[in-house]
């Protein structure tokens, strides 16, 4: 129960955020700790009726601080000292609070290595921009957040600790990209994993690709999906007006480019009646003006285009190579338009991640990196390389 975390061994565990402040600076408790931590909570109640402190304190002092929302007791470093109070923090959980009613730890207690980590996510200056200037966006993550059970990776071995962080295996940087790109927020998220099945195979046709987390694709139920989304809205001239404005909401919207109606989701509140939306059966945002709800087949139908992004397994994290092979990815579906191409679902949500076969070869193995020796370098674009293998010959290129 008393071990000291050594990142060196534990790489990878089950956790909890049980403080967030911001994607750098917030709280874990390790899932394999909760059991020790109840354990010491049930142990500190029993200090309730002990004499509370007299005796001389001073920042850094290890005690036990009534927390005000709930009154049970809790283990508190003191962190500075105030005229009657101290600001004192939860060691087993990260946040602090101001506190006047302390008692002296138990010995055994005070032994045991706090339970609460400080983390910040690794490359996340976009993400905390987002978060930081948009109120809403940073509530719906704060509620999401600690609400949720979280796989982290640990990058670094000291305070504060680097690491990565999954939920439902998917990087926590997809999911916040989800709700500030696209407006899927994580109830939106749920339904949307129930469009599609795993494993499920499709015959599909190439709309546009921005990246290899980002191409859309139509299905041979599109066009079905389509018309009857269109017809609807050309068609219906009784509308109730949208009454609940937030991100992620999901209504019926007039388009100020082209003055057509489209379901949208919205992304951000603007003042004089517009919205910045994501157009769900398009993949594009735009402004938007007069917001209706989206009811009955406008609410329930899927997409009629999907938003994929491409399996590629063994591909590590690395900017410059993600932007390599998404440049690659880019111009191998521009010339794959006009052919077959099927998808395979890996796994469901937005975006749906998939296999992607062109004339029945897999796209992934088409634009993955093979390791090459290269020699008689004349000049930057004429070389010679070989590929690391002893059945391929050498070739010029």
């Amino acid at each position: 129960m008393c071990d000291k975390l050594n990142t060196m061994k534990i790489k990878c565990c089950d956790a909890y955020i049980t403080y967030f402040y911001s994607f750098k600076n917030f709280y874990i408790q390790r899932k394999n700790d909760q059991q020790a931590i109840q354990d010491i909570t049930t142990s500190l109640q029993l200090l309730e009726n002990e004499d509370s402190m007299s005796v001389s304190m001073k920042p850094g002092d290890l005690v036990a601080a009534k927390y005000e929302n709930d009154g049970l007791w809790y283990r508190a470093k003191i962190l500075n000292i105030e005229e009657n109070a101290f600001m004192v923090q939860f060691i087993d959980y990260g946040n602090s609070e101001l506190s006047s009613n302390l008692k002296i730890l138990p010995e055994k207690i005070a032994y045991c290595r706090a339970m609460a980590y400080h983390c910040m996510l690794d490359d996340v200056d976009h993400e905390e921009y987002v978060i930081s200037t948009v109120n809403d966006i940073y509530d719906i993550i704060f509620d999401f957040i600690g609400s949720i059970e979280v796989i982290v990776t640990f990058l670094s071995d000291e305070e504060t600790y680097l690491v990565n962080m999954k939920w439902d295996d998917r990087c926590i940087k997809t999911l916040v990209n989800n709700i500030i790109s696209y407006g899927i927020t994580p109830k939106t998220y749920e339904t949307l994993k129930e469009i599609d099945q795993p494993g499920a195979k499709m015959a599909v046709n190439l709309i546009y690709a921005q990246s290899i987390n980002e191409f859309y694709v139509e299905t041979e139920d599109s066009k079905e999906i389509q018309t009857k989304i269109e017809c609807i809205l050309e068609n219906e001239t009784v509308w109730e007006p949208l009454t609940e404005y937030k991100i992620g909401k999901m209504a019926i919207a007039k388009s100020i480019t082209d003055s057509r109606w489209y379901r949208v989701r919205l992304l951000m509140i603007h003042e004089e009646g517009e919205c910045t939306c994501y157009f769900i059966d398009y993949g594009v945002q735009d402004k938007c003006s007069e917001f209706y709800e989206a009811v009955g087949y406008l609410k329930s139908a899927p997409p009629f285009i999907k938003l994929c992004s491409l399996h590629i397994p063994t591909m590590k994290k690395n900017e410059k190579l993600f932007e390599c092979l998404s440049k690659s990815f880019y111009n191998e579906m521009e010339q794959c338009k006009n052919k077959k191409m099927t998808m395979t679902v890996v796994k469901t949500g937005e975006p749906i991640v998939v296999e992607l076969f062109v004339d029945d070869f897999n796209v992934a193995k088409l634009i993955k990196p093979i390791p090459v020796i290269v020699f008689n370098v004349i000049h930057l674009n004429i070389l010679t390389v070989q590929v690391n293998s002893p059945s391929r010959p050498s070739c010029n290129i």
